[in-house]
């Protein structure tokens, strides 16, 4: 039998709902100045009590939730909405040659995975060609790269963005390092 009864769906808020009576405004009953000046206003003790148990319950539920979050994603939330710019990135660490290198940029040379049926295996070629930084005022370092070796050997290091330009569609942003040492970097090989 189907009946017209309107559904809602269920909200955040709903397992913090108490049950009872709804919840009535405070009325001022006096004009009463408490401390420093403030009005002071009357609540039944019913009231008051359900209106702390729900802020207990909330403050629990906050305190699990940040307990069991992420906290990468939780820094890169708070990155992305407190301002403009996210305020530090991280950049592609890579030894080459016995140095550790800087990776400024990449492309994809050769992507290929099949199946060879005459070996009975899984065939990878996969490379790429990487650009290295080799210091202030220098030209940057071509290296071809297997694209596994190049995972497996890659880290990181954050540096602060310290300023974001934009010139013919291209956006790039200035890191500066612990070092004091800054460059300038396109946001497509930056991790926030």
């Amino acid at each position: 039998m189907a009946t017209n009864e309107e559904t809602t769906e269920p909200t955040a808020d709903d397992s913090l709902k108490t049950t009872g009576a709804p919840v009535e405004e405070p009325k001022a009953t006096s004009s009463k100045k408490g401390k420093k000046g403030e009005e002071t206003v009357e609540v039944p003790a019913s009231l008051l009590q359900e209106l702390l148990d729900r802020d207990k319950a909330r403050d629990d539920q906050i305190a699990r939730l940040t307990e069991a979050a992420d906290l990468g994603r939780l820094d890169k939330y708070d990155q992305e909405h407190k301002g403009d710019l996210i305020r530090t990135a991280k950049i592609g660490l890579i030894n080459h040659k016995g140095k550790t290198k800087m990776v400024l940029g990449w492309k994809s040379l050769e992507d290929y995975v099949g199946y060879d049926s005459d070996k009975g295996k899984v065939e990878y070629r996969q490379t790429a060609e990487y650009w290295l930084d080799e210091g202030e005022d220098k030209k940057p370092t071509k290296v071809v790269m297997d694209q596994l070796i190049f995972s497996r050997t890659l880290s990181r290091v954050v540096g602060d963005i310290v300023g974001e330009a934009q010139k013919d569609g291209e956006v790039t942003r200035t890191l500066r390092f612990p070092d004091g040492r800054e460059i300038v970097i396109d946001i497509r090989f930056l991790n926030p």
